[in-house]
């Protein structure tokens, strides 16, 4: 009996527990493409601002894998499912058999969809690595400029600001976090912001970024040129579910679950960011 987990962020890792809790006996396996141990990605924004080193967003112990009889196969991608055989497929082409499939697969930023999101300097902040890539990038800039003002983008802003760049949150929405708060509340974050040093500019969007190899500078759809040499994509994110969509699975804004985050296919569940379950 082998329970198979694809993903090792928060819902991979306590499902892990949860399981290992309940069954002393059989395989527990988690798969993450990343090369770290589990950590916590909304602890990044600490770590870009300095605050918190890499051990601090751990969410377990060095040893805790192996005194869980947990085993953890890192820098390792599922591309596909095959249900039939209870198998998923790696990048490298090795198959590895389940019982019980967890998808825990989570989300990734959404694109800023506009000429130019390809060069160096434009960064989509989901991953301690991306983290990694922007200090590398902070001694040599003077100004980032952070599109979106939901919680990712805020914090990510606040960070760079920790950092001593010029910061401006550029949202097309009327005001900041606009998903999740009233425009009164929103003023109120908005005002501490300012009161930080950070700029916040509402109703528009990038254009155009515009550089060679590397970000100079944005057009934004007002038709005004911004330079900077950061470029932060906060605007939301999608579910990682193409491999359910593969394989039939029900999806929707996510991989469609009941109440006990089972999916529409025998013996495959979801849960985390992947996942859309029932509410109140």
């Amino acid at each position: 009996m082998r329970y198979l987990i694809i993903g090792n962020c928060i819902a991979g890792i306590n499902a892990a527990t949860s399981i290992r809790n309940l069954d002393t006996r059989n395989d527990v396996t988690i798969i993450s493409d990343e090369k770290y141990p589990a950590y916590g990605r909304c602890l990044i924004s600490y770590y870009l601002a300095g605050t918190h080193r890499e051990k601090d967003i751990l969410l377990k112990e060095k040893d805790f894998y192996q005194t869980s009889h947990i085993e953890l196969l890192l820098k390792n991608k599922v591309t596909s499912i095959e249900p039939e055989s209870k198998r998923v497929v790696l990048k490298n082409g090795k198959k590895i058999k389940y019982d019980k499939l967890l998808l825990a697969t989570g989300a990734r930023a959404v694109p800023l969809g506009v000429e130019g999101e390809n060069k160096k300097g434009v960064f989509r902040f989901r991953t301690l690595d991306d983290a990694k890539s922007i200090l590398k990038l902070v001694p040599s800039s003077q100004r980032a400029l952070v599109f979106g003002g939901g919680l990712i983008g805020l914090k990510t802003g606040y960070a760079l600001k920790k950092q001593g760049l010029d910061v401006e949150i550029i949202v097309k929405s009327p005001f900041i976090l606009s998903r999740v708060a009233d425009r009164n509340s929103a003023q109120l974050i908005t005002s501490w912001l300012i009161d930080n040093g950070i700029k916040i500019r509402t109703g528009l969007g990038p254009r155009t970024i515009l550089g060679n190899k590397w970000v100079e500078g944005v057009v934004l759809d007002s038709g005004e040129k911004e330079e900077c040499q950061i470029i932060i994509a906060g605007k939301g994110v999608i579910s990682n579910m193409e491999m359910a969509d593969n394989v039939g699975i029900r999806t929707h804004w996510g991989i469609v679950t009941d109440s006990f985050l089972k999916t529409s296919m025998d013996n495959i569940y979801a849960a985390g960011d992947v996942a859309e379950t029932r509410d109140l």
